[in-house]
């Protein structure tokens, strides 16, 4: 299948193990195959009551039944292709991490509270390029809920102060609009001026919005190095990654009483002329 395959791109991109690969592929492979075995040929179907289905056959079945290490293993790699499913807009959520396992249960990503969100945002102290740069992206990736890629694309002319809003290259190359709210508005003027200040002139509308201090794009490891950085500073024993910060835009969402069909919209799943959560 085309999405197992760029799963299996994405695992070699992240630097695992040749077996590791293989190893969750395998897994995948054969949870597809039961699902098709069962009537069910579409992705985005794929739900946590699927998910218990096909455990609880593999722990109790005749043909080679898992043992329990085994199925910890395996919620593993569903967890990660389910996530993966839900970068790419097939799935709102990750089912598997709803699924205890017991004393094996796995340690699936923790969601972070909004308390942490503001102490990983407080963690950016000072007013210095890289303090304004840090914060402002973190709030972004936060209060918009924009895929880290689409985030790094952005360029300075994105931005529309007059309407609150991103141009956002997304998914397949369409462009939709996020609305950003004045939190975000204010640390982005602060960000901006202090880039002119260091240049002595205000920046190109063609140059990149999120740089480096060498003044080149940043990329999805210059932001997962930040914010681990910026974890360890504010004390918050979870594990972060950019796309921890969209999880938690779309479950704090939920959590507010928004419907699954509005968060998948806000997250660029389908295409709308204007979407996005507005913070104040």
């Amino acid at each position: 299948m085309r999405m197992v395959e760029k799963f299996r791109r994405r695992l070699i991109a992240e630097g695992l193990s040749k077996n590791s690969v293989a190893a969750y592929l395998g897994d995948v492979r054969q949870f597809l195959k039961f699902l098709r075995e069962h009537g069910e040929k579409v992705l985005q179907r794929i739900n946590r009551e699927s998910v218990l289905s096909y455990l609880a056959e593999r722990l109790g079945g005749d043909e080679k039944p898992l043992t329990r290490r085994s199925a910890r293993r395996m919620l593993t790699s569903l967890s990660r292709f389910c996530e993966f499913l839900t970068d790419e807009g097939k799935l709102a959520a990750n089912p598997v991490e709803t699924i205890e396992f017991g004393k094996f249960e796995r340690k699936l990503p923790v969601v972070l509270t909004p308390e942490e969100i503001d102490a990983l945002l407080g963690a950016t102290r000072g007013d210095s390029f890289l303090a304004l740069r840090n914060r402002t992206l973190i709030e972004l990736l936060y209060s918009t809920g924009m895929r880290v890629s689409e985030l790094l694309a952005l360029n300075v002319g994105s931005i529309d102060f007059e309407s609150h809003t991103l141009s956002v290259a997304g998914k397949g190359g369409r462009e939709r609009r996020v609305i950003f709210g004045k939190r975000a508005e204010l640390m982005l003027l602060a960000y901006l001026w202090t880039r002119q200040e260091a240049a002595g002139k205000a920046p190109a509308k063609t140059t990149p919005l999120f740089v480096t201090k060498n003044a080149q794009r940043m990329d999805r490891r210059d932001v997962n190095r930040m914010l681990n950085r910026l974890m360890n500073l504010a004390g918050i024993p979870k594990p972060i990654s950019a796309h921890k910060l969209r999880h938690a835009f779309a479950t704090h969402l939920l959590d507010g009483g928004a419907d699954l069909r509005s968060i998948q919209k806000l997250l660029g799943h389908q295409q709308l002329d204007t979407v996005g959560a507005p913070t104040t």
